[in-house]
């Protein structure tokens, strides 16, 4: 009997560590995409969340922003839903996936338009400081101009891939490089006279990431 109530016991003071865990980790993943909209839009991106909520107890973490703004320079990017998940036993590997459609605002020029899609999905995998492999793939894209109404470009499929080089990883200075693979079948560009066109790009290597040291 006594081994049952300890064992009870036990099992309950694993549960709250664990609960105290990861809600505090929930906490600390909050605070670091609030405090990405106190960036100045120039020297870094300002991300901004109409609402933000940390989900998945107690074995992933899901971070859902919904009505995101993305401000770089004089552009701003608008996303109706943006969702990031990381499992508790791989934190260093990411999956993403948003809401379209989008729309990209240019203050310097006045242009604006729009990107839709039927389904967007990325995955980010980190080898230490290092991305391991980056990967975006969207179904159905559409790029309009919205002030004119007019279509730019579509694709019933695109990929976008970044892939570490292990033989190009130089320890001693700090060093990496990626090598780039992006496709897109049966391309329609009406500005460009494209009505069936298929784009791929490999090439290697991407400009080389360099670590940071503490003191920057």
């Amino acid at each position: 009997m006594k081994r049952i109530i300890y064992l009870g016991i036990a099992i309950l003071v694993v549960v709250l560590v664990w609960s105290a865990g990861w809600f505090y980790l929930a906490g600390e993943i909050r605070k670091s995409i609030v405090l990405m909209a106190d960036a100045d839009g120039i020297a870094a991106p300002a991300l901004s969340c109409g609402t933000l909520d940390i989900s998945g107890y107690p074995f992933h973490f899901n971070a859902d922003c919904e009505k995101a703004s993305l401000l770089s320079g004089d552009i701003l990017v608008t996303i109706p839903g943006l969702r990031v998940s990381a499992q508790v036993y791989q934190p260093t590997h990411l999956l993403a996936s948003a809401l379209g459609p989008i729309t990209i605002a240019d203050d310097f020029t006045g242009s604006k338009s729009e990107i839709s899609w039927d389904s967007l999905q990325a995955s980010l995998r980190l080898e230490g400081w290092r991305i391991g492999r980056l990967s975006i793939v969207a179904d159905n894209l559409a790029w309009t101009d919205v002030l004119f109404g007019q279509p730019i470009a579509s694709a019933p499929k695109a990929e976008f891939h970044l892939l570490d080089i292990p033989e190009q990883y130089d320890p001693e200075r700090g060093t990496a490089a990626l090598a780039l693979y992006t496709q897109a079948d049966n391309i329609v560009a009406p500005g460009l006279t494209i009505t069936d066109g298929n784009a791929s790009i490999q090439a290697e290597p991407v400009r080389p990431a360099r670590r940071r040291s503490a003191l920057g």
